[in-house]
């Protein structure tokens, strides 16, 4: 498999031909005023994704805020 650089402040080197499709899926999100859910397993980098989100949009001059659902009350 061949590793793709894909862009953001800190770029994602993806190799397998589904997080490259995650990674560009996120880039088209990107640019709209949105807010975005990453749903994973434990240990599987949604921060690193959320922050590439971040680094992509237009609000990357804003402070990037990340909040971990299983510490939530409810």
């Amino acid at each position: 498999a061949r590793a793709q650089q894909l862009g953001g402040e800190r770029a994602i080197v993806a190799v397998s031909r589904v997080m490259r499709e995650v990674v560009e899926a996120l880039e088209l999100v990107a640019p709209h005023a949105t807010a975005v859910l990453l749903q994973a397993e434990a240990g599987t980098s949604t921060e690193l994704l959320a922050r590439h989100v971040h680094a992509c949009s237009p609000r990357k001059a804003a402070a990037f805020e990340s909040v971990r659902c299983a510490t939530v009350p409810g």
